[in-house]
């Protein structure tokens, strides 16, 4: 059972690390970068950056949150 929530933490861990550092990406690397473009050319790339970055994004908050649900299930409080 301790390797069940060992496992289940760190996937947790792991989802929510890329989940944050996704969205520290888009805001101090990909926004800046993108707000050089011409007001044409960012409509069209952020159309598509959306279209792509929506799949990722719902995952890793999806997954995280799941996950962080299943392991308090599992290992219930840590105070006793």
């Amino acid at each position: 059972m301790v390797w069940l929530i060992a496992a289940l933490q760190w996937a947790h861990i792991l989802f929510a690390i890329a989940w944050f550092g996704g969205s520290v990406a888009v805001a101090f690397l990909v926004t800046p970068a993108a707000a050089r473009l011409s007001p044409d050319d960012q409509a069209g790339w952020w159309g598509a950056f959306s279209q792509q970055s929506v799949r990722y994004f719902a995952t890793m908050a999806g997954a995280t949150i799941l996950l962080g649900i299943v392991r308090g299930i599992a290992g219930g409080s840590s105070r006793r």
